[in-house]
């Protein structure tokens, strides 16, 4: 049993003894007893200086109409807006122009080499044709 002065220990087991505040990622305590004094997160990323947005002196780069467009999609007014009236049977004075830019739905493409197999007619013998170089299997990807 210890029966001498605590202050008189090493540094290194005095340190149990002492109580210290802190968070659940400094102390062995869980995440849930830190309540709301948790510090609120902070960008790692130094300042540049610069506005955001585009610099001074940059060219942008946006979309330009296409003309026609590849399909067109019209859609009619049936009703006024203010007195709900059928506006089916009269025709459009102006219509308001947008385009939409979309890529295309990516699909696989699938070639079947297929070697012919022939018999001779002169000897008999069965020959077959070479598959290109790099068709080694009955299916698979790539060249």
């Amino acid at each position: 049993m210890f029966t001498g002065n605590w202050y008189n220990l090493r540094p290194g087991c005095r340190r149990w003894k002492i109580k210290r505040p802190g968070t659940a990622a400094t102390a062995a305590s869980p995440p849930s007893s830190d309540g709301l004094k948790k510090p609120a997160p902070r960008s790692l990323r130094k300042r540049s200086g610069k506005q955001s947005g585009g610099q001074p002196g940059h060219t942008g780069h946006t979309l330009k109409r296409v003309d026609p467009p590849h399909h067109t999609q019209v859609h009619p007014v049936k009703r006024c807006a203010h007195c709900q009236a059928s506006l089916e049977a009269i025709a459009a004075s102006d219509a308001e122009k947008r385009q939409v830019f979309d890529l295309p739905v990516v699909s696989i493409e699938v070639t079947g080499p297929q070697a012919e197999i022939s018999q001779c007619p002169v000897c008999g013998a069965t020959t077959r044709f070479a598959f290109p170089v790099g068709v080694t299997e009955a299916v698979q990807s790539g060249p």
